[in-house]
């Protein structure tokens, strides 16, 4: 390319330089043809004068001998046709010193002639090269608008382009609009029908007295006495018990899952593969899976039999902050990107993704029979979802004055508990009112996580949570409406981020930023 280029510019002074000077060409030819007469003329004259000199010496000496020889006749005679003869010879040598002078002057003429005509000609070549000049601007300012009129073009072909593709943007969301809201009418019937189904439901179904129901009284004590102090390396988000009481999973900042032993303390294994911290952990119902979600935006689902990864569940946008299972083969994660999905585990694929929650979703647990799914959000609300049509079927607005933070179902289905930011912990009926029953609070409870954890024990008679002071507040459940702080475990040094019961109700088992897990028996 930069051969090619060398050659073009070449090729262009060439063309420049044949019609630039070929017009004085035969001008400056002339001129120099004169200049070579002129010396030729200067040389002639020189050696004239030389020979006239030469020639006015030989007769200054003829005239001496002249004058010596008067005496003799014969030398006069003959000093007289000498002086005829060199006097001839001047004259002609004069003649033509005269007509070198005038051709001289002749040539100095055309010389002077020939200059004025240079500095003429000179003058229209610069007059010609402003011409010039002024031209290449002209073209230059040419080819610049052509330039800027084709960008226009096809920034007007863009524009046209975007304007047809918005058009056809608008056409289909306007399709979608309408698909959408038919689903929405679809929808909102199946709610109205679900609903006269779950009040037909209701009105059946006998409601126990508090007293006699789960919230009667405790069928065991809750734990007082620190039973296992394991120090880490990491924070803990998270603690599930397995359904055997056997292990404690720990959800760590470190990217990994840590299993330990609920009896002996001891750590059974570590399960690696998060490429950010672990949120959120679940065991399986049949204990032989472990599933974590994490800030990843992935959940991961692993084998408890191998430690290894059997699948990596992807489609979130955001954080996962939330995952339980819905059976041995399903299971449903919560997002920061507004969604729910559900997974197929088997394959470990999606099956559903669910748009109506929203909101953020900081907590979630399926019901006991697999087919009604309940949700904690950042707007303050609770709902509830039918895992079946995947329909909202239940929404409290305002279930707090403040991010609901942490929910939990009791062993019967019959109530929920819930945490909220506004340091309340709140326990509602589940079954016909959706009203809360008890509203658990103490001047030294304080939340200031957005999933800082609430449970159940498993008799359902206790509610515990952590707080910001290092303590876990223990809450008895009496009649409705009536409660009681039953206790305060305490052991931890900085603010306590989650807290779970043992299925067989022996142990709590609670994390803290302090990066200790105690297990209180």
């Amino acid at each position: 390319m930069s051969q090619v280029w060398k050659s073009q510019f070449h090729a262009s002074l060439i063309e420049r330089n044949r019609a630039e000077a070929n017009s004085f060409l035969a001008l400056v030819r002339s001129h120099e043809q004169i200049l070579r007469d002129c010396l030729e003329i200067k040389q002639q004259n020189n050696q004239l004068k030389k020979q006239n000199k030469e020639q006015k010496e030989q007769l200054e000496k003829l005239n001496q001998q002249i004058e010596g020889h008067l005496s003799t006749g014969a030398s006069v005679q003959i000093t007289s046709q000498r002086v005829r003869e060199l006097e001839d010879k001047i004259f002609s040598l004069q003649e033509e010193l005269t007509s070198s002078l005038r051709s001289k002057a002749d040539t100095s003429q055309q010389i002077l002639d020939l200059t004025n005509e240079v500095q003429n000609l000179k003058q229209q070549l610069k007059e010609k090269q402003s011409e010039i000049a002024a031209n290449t601007k002209l073209t230059q300012t040419v080819e610049d608008k052509n330039k800027v009129i084709q960008v226009m073009r096809e920034e007007s072909e863009a524009i046209r382009i975007e304007i047809k593709q918005a058009n056809e943007t608008a056409s289909k969301l306007q399709e979608e609009n309408k698909a959408f809201v038919q689903r929405i009418i679809e929808q909102k019937q199946r709610q109205y029908q679900n609903r006269q189904t779950l009040d037909s439901n209701n009105s059946e179904f006998l409601m126990l007295d508090p007293l006699d129901s789960n919230l009667g009284a405790p069928t065991i004590r809750p734990p007082v006495e620190i039973h296992h102090d394991i120090s880490l390396d990491t924070q803990i988000n998270d603690i599930d018990f397995s359904e055997d009481n056997q292990y404690i999973a720990l959800a760590a900042n470190d990217k990994s899952i840590k299993v330990y032993y609920t009896k002996s303390g001891q750590l059974h294994s570590s399960f690696f593969g998060c490429a950010d911290s672990v949120v959120c952990v679940a065991f399986s119902p049949n204990n032989q899976m472990l599933l974590g979600g994490s800030a990843d935006h992935a959940c991961r689902l692993w084998s408890m039999g191998n430690a290894r990864a059997k699948h990596t569940l992807t489609g979130h946008t955001k954080q996962v902050y939330a995952a339980d299972f819905a059976g041995d083969n399903k299971a449903v994660t919560g997002s920061y990107d507004r969604t729910i999905k559900v997974w197929e585990l088997n394959q470990g694929t999606c099956i559903k993704t669910m748009l109506n929650a929203k909101s953020k979703v900081h907590d979630l647990e399926v019901g006991k029979n697999n087919s009604t799914l309940f949700s904690a959000h950042f707007d303050s609300c609770i709902r509830m979802f039918d895992l079946r049509s995947y329909d909202l079927v239940r929404e409290i607005t305002k279930a707090h004055e403040s991010q609901v933070t942490s929910i939990n179902i009791s062993r019967d289905d019959l109530y929920l508990v819930t945490c909220g930011r506004d340091s309340v912990c709140k326990v509602w009926d589940a079954r016909r009112s959706y009203e809360p029953v008890h509203v658990l609070s103490h001047p030294d409870y304080k939340v200031n996580m957005e999933t800082n954890k609430v449970t159940f024990s498993p008799c359902g008679s206790y509610v515990a949570s952590g707080s910001v002071n290092g303590q876990v507040f223990v809450w008895k459940l009496k009649n409705a409406h009536d409660d009681e702080l039953d206790s305060t475990l305490k052991g931890h040094k900085g603010l306590v981020t989650c807290v779970s019961w043992s299925p067989d109700g022996s142990v709590v088992a609670s994390a803290s930023v302090d990066k200790r897990v105690i297990m209180y028996q």
